[in-house]
C-alpha cells in the first residue's frame, strides 16, 4: 500500500471519528455564534479527534525537500484627515527563502533574501519620505559544523563556523532555520527551537475545546484559549481550526474574541493550500490577515516544493560555498 492510500484511509478513519462523536452530542447544536453557550462546552475532554495527530504525522513525513518560499507583507496604517492629507505609512516587504533540509542526516541549509521598504507620509514633508533596506543571511549546518553570512544593505555582518550538537531540535534552536513542518500552527515563516510534538502538546495544554461543526468537506473546531492575560473589555479568545475531512489537512485557523459587551470580534485569520508531492500533502500557499493597532497586515506565502523525500544534492550543504559572491542571490533565483 503506497502512502497516498495510507493517507486516504487515515483521513477517512479520521473522519468517521469525528462523525461518531458529533452524533453523540445530539440533541446539542454546535453553534458557531460565541453568544450562545453549546451544551457540553468544557466537559468533554480535549476532542481534536485526531485532526491535529493526522496533520502532524504527515509533515513529520517530510524527510527530505528543497523548497523555495516567497512572503510578501503589506501593513497600511494610513488615514484621510477631512482637509484630504494623509497620514500613516504603508509598509511592503518581500522575502525570498530557500530551505533545504535532510532531517535523516540531520543537514540544513537556508537562504533568506529580504527587500524592506517603508513609505510614510509627515505633516511637515510635502512628499511621503522613502526608506527601504535589503538583508541577506544564510546557515549551512553539514559534519558537525554550523556555518553562517550575514549581509545588511550590501555590508558582510559576521562568518563563522562552530561544533554544533547533533540533536535535531537543538540544531534548529542554534540555526534559527524555519521549521516548515509548524507553518500550520504559527502560520508564519518562523525560526522554532521546539520538537513538533511538544510544540502541539503545548498548543492542546492551552486551549478547551467548545464546540464543533461541519459542512461540506470542512471540519471547523473551535477551542477556548486559557493561560492568557487578555485586555479587561475581552471575556475570553478563542481559536477555531479548519480540516478538509478528505484528507485531514489543516486548511486555516481564525482568532475570535468575545467582548464583555457581547460582540465578538475577528482577529487574525489565515488560510492554507496543500497540493499533493509523491503521496504526501505539501502546503503549497498562506494567505493572512492581521489586525494590528498599527493597522491591517495582508500576507501571501507561495512555496515551491522543488523536490520532496529525494536525493539532495551534496553541494548545497558545503560550508565552502559561503564565501561564494552574491551566494543567497543565486540560490534564491531557482523558480523566480
Amino acid at each position: 500500500m503506497n502512502t497516498s492510500s495510507t493517507r486516504r484511509i487515515v483521513a477517512l478513519a479520521v473522519h468517521a471519528i469525528f462523525l461518531i462523536w458529533l452524533a453523540g452530542l445530539c440533541p446539542c447544536v454546535l453553534a458557531q455564534d460565541l453568544a450562545q453557550d453549546t451544551v457540553g462546552s468544557g466537559h468533554r475532554p480535549h476532542p481534536d479527534l485526531g485532526f491535529f495527530d493526522a496533520a502532524l504525522v504527515n509533515c513529520q513525513a517530510w524527510r527530505q525537500a528543497d523548497v523555495l518560499v516567497k512572503e510578501t507583507v503589506n501593513l497600511d496604517s494610513t488615514s484621510l484627515a477631512r482637509d484630504g492629507v494623509v497620514s500613516g505609512k504603508l509598509v511592503r516587504n518581500e522575502r525570498w527563502d530557500r530551505i533545504i533540509f535532510d532531517l535523516d542526516k540531520s543537514r540544513f541549509a537556508w537562504f533568506s533574501h529580504r527587500v524592506e521598504s517603508t513609505t510614510e507620509f509627515l505633516a511637515d514633508q510635502d512628499k511621503p519620505v522613502v526608506t527601504s533596506g535589503i538583508r541577506q543571511e544564510c546557515w549551512i549546518c553539514n559534519d558537525d559544523m554550523v556555518g553562517t553570512f550575514h549581509v545588511v544593505n550590501g555590508t558582510p555582518v559576521f562568518w563563522r563556523r562552530k561544533d554544533y550538537a547533533k540533536d535535531e531540535a537543538e540544531l534548529l534552536k542554534k540555526t534559527q532555520v524555519p521549521d516548515l513542518r509548524l507553518l500550520w500552527v504559527v502560520n508564519r515563516l518562523i525560526p522554532y527551537s521546539r520538537d513538533p510534538v511538544d510544540v502541539l502538546s503545548g498548543l492542546r495544554a492551552g486551549i478547551k475545546f467548545e464546540s464543533a461543526s461541519e459542512r461540506g468537506d470542512t471540519v471547523r473546531l473551535l477551542f477556548r484559549s486559557h493561560g492568557i492575560e487578555l485586555p479587561v473589555e475581552v471575556e475570553g479568545m478563542f481559536r477555531e481550526f479548519s480540516f478538509d475531512t478528505r484528507t485531514s489537512n489543516p486548511t486555516g485557523t481564525v482568532y475570535v474574541y468575545k467582548m464583555k459587551n457581547g460582540t465578538t470580534l475577528r482577529g487574525e485569520q489565515a488560510e492554507i493550500e496543500w497540493d499533493d508531492r509523491n503521496g504526501i500533502a505539501v502546503p503549497v500557499a498562506l494567505h493572512q490577515q492581521r489586525n494590528r493597532l498599527a493597522g491591517e497586515e495582508m500576507v501571501d506565502m507561495e512555496l515551491q516544493w522543488l523536490s520532496l523525500n529525494q536525493p539532495l544534492e551534496e553541494s548545497v550543504f558545503s560550508l565552502d560555498q559561503l564565501k561564494a559572491k552574491d551566494l543567497v542571490v543565486k540560490m534564491i533565483d531557482v523558480g523566480r
